[in-house]
């Protein structure tokens, strides 16, 4: 066996006939857009995995090459609402132990109460 060894950039260029390359472009376009527009950090991972095609002795060695890319794109982040527990268990925007004040909206005869119960 020789002992040159060929530049990496030469055999990732051939996996995924030939594709990989131009995965691994974009994918690296989209954590780059990611960090940018939501100032956090991005991952881009690259798994190759190399086996034998054969257990058999063969004349020649013959193997399999596998490339995989995987992403992880930061998320904005997400719009909590808050609830408050009745007593029954069950999720609501309404405090259950504030008494109603009976507000109104100037110029109108229903409480503000009533509106949102008509809505």
């Amino acid at each position: 066996m020789s002992s040159a060894i060929r530049p990496a950039l030469d055999t990732l260029r051939e996996l995924d006939e030939g594709r990989f390359l131009d995965k691994l472009a974009v994918a690296i376009h989209d954590a780059v857009s990611g960090v940018t527009a939501l100032g956090k950090a991005a991952k881009v991972n690259i798994t190759l995995e190399f086996a034998p095609l054969s257990k058999q002795n063969m004349a020649e060695p013959v193997i399999t090459a596998e490339a995989e890319i995987t992403t992880k794109l930061p998320k904005p982040d997400g719009h909590r609402a808050l609830f408050y527990v009745d007593g029954d268990g069950n999720p609501t925007t309404q405090q259950q132990r504030q008494r109603d004040l009976g507000l109104s909206v100037a110029g109108r005869t229903d409480t503000i109460n009533e509106a949102k119960g008509a809505a």
